[in-house]
């Protein structure tokens, strides 16, 4: 058990602090994101030719960041899901794969991954 993860200051959420309710919609998001869509056009794709599906996963996927296991795990989930439905598919000529982003600097993550200085965080 990571000792740090018993300290809980009152800002500071811990993996035991982690609200179920947040990491469902985080998964329904990103897994529930993919398989959704994919029901409803895969159905008239069948028969028509050089059809593919396109998912997105994440480096996260592969190389899990700290602090984001929901995210973590719905990424594994589509990457899975993915493999998965390019084997049902193959049967009837539909490709599916799925592209996995690396790190980018945005807006959203600017302050986990620079110092105000503009050098990378430990994180970054």
């Amino acid at each position: 058990m990571l000792q740090e993860d018993l300290k809980n200051e009152e800002e500071l959420k811990t993996f035991f602090d982690l609200d179920k309710d947040s990491i469902q919609f985080v998964f329904n998001l990103n897994f529930i994101g993919a398989l959704l869509p994919t029901q409803i056009f895969a159905r008239d794709m069948i028969g028509r030719a050089g059809c593919s599906i396109i998912n997105v996963s994440s480096m996260n996927a592969f190389r899990p960041l700290t602090k984001i296991p929901g995210y973590s795990g719905a990424k594994v989930a589509v990457s899975n899901f993915t493999q998965w439905l390019a084997v049902h598919f193959s049967k009837v000529d539909i490709k599916v794969k799925a592209l996995a982003p690396g790190f980018f600097l945005t807006e959203q993550n600017r302050t986990l991954l620079t110092n105000d200085d503009g050098e990378l965080t430990e994180r970054g």
